[in-house]
């Protein structure tokens, strides 16, 4: 019989993400973590960016005060966290906060935002050439076996992320790789974000991860409730889901 991996962190209540980066993503998702209830820990190379993650998100979620800090570190916010949330942009950037903890991620879900755009003179652009045929290929490269890769909050821009509120059921599709590395980890961390009104969709596995990036379909559908944001109903009318 095949035995469910040791979690590095013992899963307590609430569970405990780690958000590594500190800019829009990094707060949206963190709001999202604390209104769900669940602890999070910021990391940014600048400390004076984390701290003001950290302001931002109890500002969005009062409830969370206390629940919300800054890591000294990188490693002490991954060693500390059952979820890791690499909120940083595509490309050399991401490998360059994955890379140092690849030895912590063993029992973890590592929650990739990331979406396929590269830096140009004029700022951020969708990249020509994506290896792999999606953003999400590239986390997986690096990933080890013993981690679960949720691919997810692709689909809308970060200011919209916590724009769904709790009985909306606006659609989050997501696709996912290793799931039976973190079983007691996935299911506590897709019920938190139920929680904030989202509507956690499971459209497959990583090879349909271009469907849910910037430039696929559902990040250009628009439901009643803004781009990227579908009941149900609205993805099944569109063809999204079956």
């Amino acid at each position: 019989m095949e035995l469910e991996p040791e979690l590095t962190v013992p899963i307590t209540q609430p569970l405990t993400v780690a958000v590594l980066g500190g800019g829009t993503m990094a707060t949206a998702v963190a709001t999202v973590v604390a209104r769900g209830g669940g602890r999070v820990r910021v990391w940014a190379r600048n400390p004076t960016q984390a701290g003001w993650v950290v302001e931002d998100v109890v500002d969005g979620a009062p409830q969370s005060v206390g629940q919300v800090t800054a890591a000294a570190s990188l490693r002490e916010a991954v060693k500390a966290a059952q979820v890791v949330v690499p909120a940083v942009p595509w490309g050399p950037a991401l490998a360059q906060v994955v890379n140092p903890v690849l030895d912590l991620l063993d029992g973890k879900v590592v929650v990739d935002v990331g979406n396929p755009y590269e830096m140009t003179a004029l700022g951020p652009k969708l990249a020509m050439v994506v290896p792999g045929g999606s953003a999400a290929a590239l986390l997986a490269e690096a990933l080890p076996a013993g981690a679960a890769q949720l691919h997810c909050f692709t689909q809308v821009r970060a200011d919209k992320l916590n724009r769904p509120v709790p009985g909306d059921e606006i659609v989050l599709p997501y696709v996912i790789d290793g799931e039976d590395a973190a079983p007691k980890v996935l299911k506590p961390f897709l019920d938190l974000v139920e929680a904030t009104g989202w509507l956690p969709t499971r459209i497959g596995g990583l090879d349909q991860s271009a469907l849910i990036e910037e430039g696929g379909p559902w990040a250009a559908a628009r439901g009643e409730a803004g781009q990227g944001l579908l009941t149900r109903p609205e993805a099944m009318e569109r063809g999204l889901l079956s």
